[in-house]
């Protein structure tokens, strides 16, 4: 990603700041099937759908946090549109840490949307809103592990907005661009 931060400066600027944030977008792409793989539910097949749909359609900046072993087929799959940002495996961190958001915040960066894989929410909600887990987050962030109605959210897609919200960067959340979509 490093070699094209000129561009994405460019496109940051363009958009005002805002950029499409994915997670490991393609996790489960990498590996062979397993059980909660999205291509084997329908939830998992129109989370993919939808992802595809975001990223031709954007017209903000699309910043993907993808593992080492996955990043090739990601950027394959996506295209020259999207930044990669190399992550450790099987976390979001990115490869020499967190304070690769303070470079894209002096570069331009404001606020990431989020989406891509493991959301996790507690307890149980099926009209969970995009809003509530981004108070979550905040109310997290200032040391509150459960918002007044016992919510928790966990997993690497908020992992991720966490440390967006530790570095002063704005998170939105888009609903169905997560999978799994599991609340517990």
């Amino acid at each position: 990603m490093m070699e094209r931060i000129d561009e994405l400066e460019k496109a940051l600027r363009r958009s005002r700041g805002r950029a499409v944030v994915l997670v490991h977008p393609r996790f489960h792409l990498s590996v062979p099937l397993v059980e909660d793989d999205p291509r084997n539910t329908p939830a998992g097949r129109k989370y993919l759908a939808t992802q595809r749909v975001v990223i031709q359609k954007s017209k903000i900046p699309v910043i993907v946090f993808e593992e080492e072993q996955c990043a090739a087929a990601t950027k394959k799959a996506f295209g020259e549109k999207v930044f990669i940002v190399v992550t450790e495996k099987s976390r979001p961190e990115p490869v020499g840490g967190w304070k690769l958001l303070e470079l894209l915040k002096a570069r331009g960066l404001k606020h990431g949307i989020f989406g891509g894989q493991r959301l996790s929410c507690v307890p149980f909600t099926a009209a969970i809103r995009a809003r509530a887990v981004t108070e979550t987050l905040e109310l997290q962030e200032s040391g509150l592990m459960l918002d007044r109605r016992g919510f928790s959210v966990y997993g690497c897609v908020p992992r991720a907005m966490r440390e967006f919200l530790r570095r002063g960067l704005r998170i939105s959340f888009m609903k169905n661009v997560v999978y799994p979509q599991k609340f517990v």
